[in-house]
């Protein structure tokens, strides 16, 4: 049980982690919607269970494990997408919006 919990940590979190967030970035910064981010993010989720079948021996069609490492992968992904949307937002119309925070700007008045 340790060592699954630590390849999660390793492959899921760190490895496909880092190409979830890259792959948010990617899609905010070109203006593809969410849908079609989840769909990659879908596919990604899959080569990640590939991987920890392939190389760890996990369970390949486990349905909760797909569906948290979907919900991980999702979140990071969204998490970079926001950001990133923000960040061009209020950089390329700096007249017509501000940051209010991290995830969200406001228009000016």
């Amino acid at each position: 049980m340790e060592s699954s919990i630590t390849q999660y940590v390793l492959m899921t979190l760190f490895l496909f982690g880092w190409c979830s967030f890259q792959l948010g970035k990617a899609m905010a910064s070109t203006w593809q919607s969410l849908i079609l981010m989840l769909f990659y993010v879908f596919l990604l989720t899959c080569f990640d269970r590939f991987l920890l079948f392939a190389l760890f021996e996990q369970k390949l069609l486990s349905v909760i494990q797909f569906l948290i490492d979907f919900t991980s992968l999702s979140l990071i992904a969204i998490i970079a997408y926001k950001i990133t949307r923000v960040n061009y937002m209020v950089t390329q119309y700096p007249w017509k919006y501000n940051k209010s925070s991290l995830f969200s700007y406001t228009e000016k008045k």
